[in-house]
C-alpha cells in the first residue's frame, strides 16, 4: 500500500472573525473566537487521510513537534509516536483573521515546529514510505535532511511561506518531484532565480520558471485562487483546469491550499509514480480543485476539509 509521509508544523489556531482585515493602525472588534489544530504539514495530513478514506486507499503518517506546555500536551493528546514534545520549546501559534468576506490574514509563530527532534532521531521514516510531503513552517535544515533521508520517495514541497531569496538559490530543487506554489510563491521564486521582475500573466510566469536550469526537471503546480490552477510538467504542455463551480458563497478561504494539496498528494499517491500524460495531470488538478471548493464553503481549515465521500457524491468522481 502506497505511504505518504508529512514532515510539518502543527500549532494551535487562533481564529478572530472580523468584518474585515484590520489595516496598520487599526484597531476592530472580533465577533468571533475560536481554538483548532493547525499548522500546514497538520492540515495537509488531515486533508491526505480524509481524501484516501480515512487509510483505506493508502496510508498517511505525520511527524511534528510541540512544546512543553499547554497547549502542546493538548495537541500531543491522541497522537502517535511520530509528534515529539520539546521541553525547550513552546508550542507554535498561528493568529488568523477571518474577514467576512472570507478572506484571511495570518501571524504566525513557528516555536516547536523549528526543533530537529525529529531528524536527530536515527531511523525517523517508518518502513514502506513512498512519498514525502513538506511544507515551509519547520525550519530549513530540518526540510533538508528529510529531502536527504528520502532519497527514494516521490517527494512533493510546497514551500508556504516561500524561502527567502538565498534559500531559493541555494536549495537543491533537483532532488523535488513536485513543486506546488501559489501565484505570489511562484513570482517570487522565478524573481530570486532571474534577478528580473516576472511576467504579470500567469501561464508565461509559469513557462519561464519551468525553464529555469534548476526547476526544468520538476513538475510544478501552481495555483490561482478563484483563477483556477496551471501545471507545468516536462515534455507536456501546460494545463490549465478552472475552479469548481460552488454551491454556497465563499465562508472561509483558510483552509484552501492545505486541501488543494492533500487531495492532490492523495490523487498522485493513487497513480504511481509515473505521471506522464496529459490527462493524467487533468485529473489530479481536478480532483484537487473540487475538494478545495468545497472546503471553502465552510469555516476553518481542518474542519472545513471535505471526505472523499463528500468530493465523490457532488462531482461524480471515483478511483474504482
Amino acid at each position: 500500500m502506497v505511504h505518504c509521509l508529512v514532515r510539518g508544523s502543527i500549532n494551535l489556531d487562533e481564529y478572530y472573525y472580523v468584518p474585515h482585515i484590520s489595516q496598520p493602525g487599526e484597531t476592530i472588534s472580533s465577533h468571533g473566537f475560536q481554538q483548532r489544530m493547525g499548522g500546514k504539514g497538520f492540515n495537509q495530513a488531515v486533508a491526505v487521510a480524509l481524501a484516501t478514506g480515512g487509510g483505506s486507499q493508502g496510508k498517511v503518517s505525520f511527524y511534528g513537534t510541540v512544546g512543553d506546555d499547554e497547549a502542546g500536551k493538548m495537541l500531543l493528546y491522541g497522537f502517535g509516536e511520530g509528534v515529539k514534545l520539546v521541553k525547550t520549546k513552546a508550542t507554535g501559534r498561528a493568529i488568523i483573521q477571518v474577514g467576512d468576506d472570507g478572506e484571511n490574514s495570518i501571524v504566525l509563530f513557528p516555536g516547536a515546529n523549528h526543533s530537529e527532534l525529529i531528524e536527530d532521531q536515527e531511523k525517523p521514516w517508518p518502513m514502506g514510505t513512498t512519498h514525502l510531503l513538506l511544507q515551509n513552517e519547520i525550519s530549513l535544515k530540518s526540510t533538508l535532511r528529510a529531502i536527504e533521508s528520502g532519497t527514494e520517495l516521490i517527494t512533493i514541497l510546497n514551500p508556504s511561506p516561500m524561502f527567502t531569496d538565498e534559500e531559493i538559490v541555494q536549495f537543491p530543487w533537483n532532488k523535488i518531484d513536485w513543486l506546488i506554489v501559489n501565484h505570489l510563491e511562484a513570482r517570487s521564486l522565478l524573481k530570486a532565480l532571474t534577478k528580473a521582475i516576472p511576467p504579470e500573466g500567469a501561464k508565461e510566469m509559469l513557462d519561464k520558471l519551468s525553464k529555469e536550469s534548476v526547476l526544468n526537471s520538476i513538475r510544478i503546480i501552481c495555483t490561482l485562487g478563484a483563477n483556477g490552477v496551471l501545471a507545468s510538467v516536462p515534455g507536456l504542455p501546460i494545463v490549465f483546469v478552472p475552479v469548481a463551480p460552488l454551491q454556497g458563497p465563499v465562508v472561509d478561504t483558510t483552509g484552501a491550499g492545505d486541501t488543494f494539496t492533500g487531495y492532490f498528494v492523495a490523487e498522485l499517491m493513487s497513480l504511481g509514480r509515473e505521471v506522464e500524460q496529459e490527462a493524467d495531470i487533468v485529473r489530479l488538478l481536478r480532483v484537487a480543485t473540487r475538494a478545495a471548493a468545497m472546503c471553502v464553503e465552510r469555516a476553518g481549515t481542518v474542519d472545513s476539509v471535505p471526505t472523499v465521500d463528500e468530493v465523490e457524491r457532488r462531482f461524480g468522481i471515483s478511483r474504482e
